[in-house]
């Protein structure tokens, strides 16, 4: 049985204050990376004593080739901006990801098949809205796999800021 791919929305995204570890990382180790850098940011937002307020997200700030420059980030309450703490060698610093206009969709499955549904949500920008992208891009993995869900049911949303509106 085939499912309907969700819609591709346009949406207007709040800026959201997030503990973040930033790296460059070979694109295969990507999953080793996420392995190990949500748990060290998770850790450090408890020893701060702040409150995570959302699901992980990982943001992306550009379109990845050999490496992708990327921050594991985990959406904070009672934080302030600045450093936030170090878990071995890793600085975990609060900043604020921007909001905006931006394309918005979900990815429902394995995370082998987000490819796929970020190669939708381009097409349709392409197509539908023009203009350019504001460069970085981002996903917020709804369904945490350490939960134990099956991965067929796993939601990730996905976000592709777009340049401001031009004024009139």
């Amino acid at each position: 049985m085939s499912h309907a791919a969700p819609p591709v929305l346009l949406v207007s995204e709040p800026t959201v204050r997030v503990a973040a570890l930033r790296r460059t990382v070979p694109t295969d180790a990507l999953a080793s990376f996420f392995d190990a850098a949500f748990p060290a940011v998770a850790t450090a937002v408890a020893a701060a004593g702040a409150r995570p307020a959302g699901p992980a997200i990982a943001w992306y700030a550009r379109v990845p080739d050999a490496t992708a420059e990327l921050t594991a980030a985990v959406p904070v309450a009672d934080a302030d901006l600045g450093p936030l703490g170090r878990v071995g060698d890793d600085a975990v610093t609060v900043v604020d990801l921007p909001g905006g206009r931006a394309l918005a969709t979900e990815h429902v499955g394995p995370y082998d098949g987000i490819g796929g549904a970020w190669d939708r949500l381009v097409a349709h920008w392409r197509a539908e809205h023009g203009g350019t992208g504001r460069g970085d891009f981002w996903e917020v993995y709804l369904t945490d796999p350490g939960d134990g869900a099956d991965p067929a049911t796993w939601r990730t949303r996905l976000v592709l800021p777009l340049d401001p509106a031009p004024t009139r």
